[in-house]
């Protein structure tokens, strides 16, 4: 590569520290790629190691339990062996010992996967042929192993995720593009990198934004691009939009890569989009990626629906002695109901009244324009740290989250969901741009994103984000998942004031 084209990659890479606060990847561990193959074929041999024992360990598990004495009649060794061994071919077939960093959602996908293929085929065998022993398989030996599967990515996650090499999984980023595009997705990179796995190290765009350089020489990004990885030791290229290179440069440098056994991935610039809504496809060679619009309508508002009933008749039957605790404990605090009542926007506009547990006195809200000065909100939300309006069974049913529990009552009613949006006031409603007023397409929950990454920590356009998100991105598992999480936030106490 020429002295110029080098001088300009360069000057992209200084752009792109000077945007991200980009720093130099010496907290990373060394550029030596072979060490990094090194650390991910041990890591995979560890995998491959402990999920053969797993399987021999289920295997004895079946045939030593008292209730599965006709097991050994039926089975023989040489059947079982070669269904664990048809097993593992899948397992390695379905990429659940390809090691790319310390993440466990791949390797957890490709067990699922390789699981419900072994467990189809047993179940097809014992249809068709006379194996008893199938039916043993299928209701004993393949649960047991893929429950200790999942179990030792579990354990593996924790422990690696602790160690001293841990780094040693994150992957080297080149990012490669035109200079606006570059920087965006470098910069979304770097801010999700202790999540993700990934760690840019070098940006290679023509600064210029053109091709050709002062001198006359034109900028060749593909070879730019194998220098930035020789110099740095990556092992993955992001290729920022589609555009960024002709399809003659793209297949040149998917050529230079693989020589170099370099990982290529083309980033589309979509952005807060989970994985279920995304579809591949190739059409006459051309590679195509579909996004599946985002539905809380029909089906989907009905499974919710019903989850959200479930699980509010069960949380208020278990928390009912808790409910009468709190009660008590508020009339004896202070003067003024035990309930608050308060108008809020629901979905599409709707006004319905939410009910929390009292936490402040009672002319609360005729002090709140008093105090909004000193609002340590996010610009749209009044929040404060410590205001005055709040009773000593306030402050602590409010660290706790304890003054939300009565809104299981305005999900029975359909007012709220159990995850959604914070339901806004009608005054911070007035006050949203087209982009905020799409919280409201679903209905206000009790928890949501917003409760497990900060809660009131939050600014305004965190906020926001996180909403639009959960909004765009909804599931059941997700909702579980929420949930889960809010647990863990509410008994910290983080956020919450």
């Amino acid at each position: 590569m020429s002295l110029d084209t080098h001088s300009t990659a360069q000057t992209s890479t200084t752009l792109f520290r000077q945007t991200t606060d980009f720093d130099t990847p010496t907290a990373l561990p060394t550029s030596d790629p072979d060490r990094a193959r090194r650390w991910r074929a041990r890591q995979s041999a560890i995998l491959v190691s402990s999920d053969t024992l797993t399987m021999v360990a289920a295997v004895l598990f079946t045939s030593a339990a008292p209730w599965t004495n006709s097991f050994q009649a039926v089975s023989s060794p040489l059947t079982t062996g070669l269904l664990m061994t048809a097993w593992m071919v899948l397992l390695i077939t379905c990429g659940a010992y390809r090691v790319r960093g310390v993440q466990t959602g791949p390797l957890i996908r490709s067990v699922v996967t390789a699981s419900v293929i072994i467990a189809s085929a047993s179940a097809v065998v014992g249809i068709l042929l006379p194996w008893e022993a199938a039916r043993m398989h299928l209701l004993v030996t393949i649960p047991f192993a893929f429950l200790g599967l999942i179990v030792v990515r579990a354990l593996w996650f924790t422990l690696v995720a602790r160690s001293t090499g841990a780094r040693m999984g994150t992957r080297r980023v080149v990012v490669v593009g035109s200079a606006d595009k570059s920087v965006h997705i470098a910069a979304e990179l770097q801010m999700r990198a202790s999540n993700s796995s990934y760690a840019v190290v070098d940006v290679v765009t023509s600064a210029t934004g053109g091709a050709e350089l002062s001198n006359g020489q034109q900028f060749d990004m593909v070879a730019s691009a194998r220098d930035a990885v020789l110099r740095t030791g990556a092992d993955l290229v992001v290729v920022a939009g589609a555009d960024a290179l002709d399809p003659q440069a793209l297949r040149r440098l998917t050529w230079d890569l693989a020589d170099l056994d370099v990982g290529l991935a083309v980033a589309s610039g979509l952005g807060d989009v989970a994985r279920w809504r995304l579809r591949t496809e190739s059409v006459a060679g051309l590679a195509m990626v579909h996004v599946e619009h985002a539905r809380m309508r029909g089906v989907s508002a009905f499974l919710k629906r019903l989850f959200d009933i479930v699980f509010s008749c069960v949380v208020l039957a278990i928390i009912s002695p808790v409910l009468l605790v709190i009660s008590l404990a508020i009339v004896v605090d202070s003067r003024g109901s035990i309930l608050f009542k308060q108008r809020r926007i629901g979905l599409d506009h709707s006004r319905f009244t939410m009910l929390k547990f009292r936490s402040m006195c009672v002319d609360a809200e005729q002090k709140r324009a008093e105090l909004m000065a000193q609002s340590n909100g996010n610009g749209v939300m009044f929040k404060m740290r410590s205001d005055p309006r709040t009773t000593r069974v306030g402050r602590f049913i409010r660290r706790f989250s304890l003054d939300e529990l009565p809104q299981f009552i305005n999900v029975l009613r359909g007012d709220m969901s159990v995850v959604g949006p914070r339901p806004p006031l009608p005054g911070e409603v007035a006050a949203y741009d087209e982009r905020a007023d799409r919280r409201l397409m679903v209905k206000p929950g009790i928890t949501g994103l917003w409760q497990v990454h900060g809660r009131s920590d939050l600014s305004w356009e965190e906020s926001l984000r996180l909403d639009l998100y959960y909004i765009e991105n909804w599931s059941i598992a997700s909702d579980a998942r929420i949930i889960l999480r809010t647990v863990q936030a509410v008994v910290t106490g983080s956020g919450a004031y």
